[in-house]
């Protein structure tokens, strides 16, 4: 199994679910350059975090950064075939494009529909 990198350029919280806010990644000094304020439990204080590199913070895992996954929607055509469905060979940015493909292509177009998936 891989690991993921932690990228502080994304956006990230704590790995128990804590909002955070990177301050800086370049802190000289020390072997931690991140410095983040990370949101307490209840949402109602702040604490200044240094972190390494990698978004750890020593040997608790609770608090170490990881990134948010980022969603992405995507627009695809489903069009009638024989006696199912298939999809378009396309994916789109907009359903105003995946729209205006539809009118091209050839088959009995059923409509334009939304992908969404995350990255990670």
């Amino acid at each position: 199994m891989s690991r993921v990198m932690f990228d502080p350029s994304k956006p990230c919280r704590t790995r128990d679910g804590r909002a955070v806010t990177i301050l800086t990644t370049c802190r000289k000094g020390g072997n931690r350059p991140i410095i983040a304020l990370v949101k307490s439990h209840d949402g109602k204080q702040e604490k200044v975090q240094q972190y390494y590199k990698d978004g750890t913070l020593n040997y608790d895992l609770n608090n170490s950064l990881i990134n948010i996954p980022e969603e992405h929607t995507l627009w695809v055509n489903i069009y009638h075939v024989g006696s199912g469905f298939k999809p378009g060979l396309r994916l789109y940015q907009s359903r105003a494009e995946a729209m205006n493909v539809a009118m091209d292509e050839s088959g009995a177009f059923v409509g334009a529909f939304t992908v969404t998936f995350e990255v990670k």
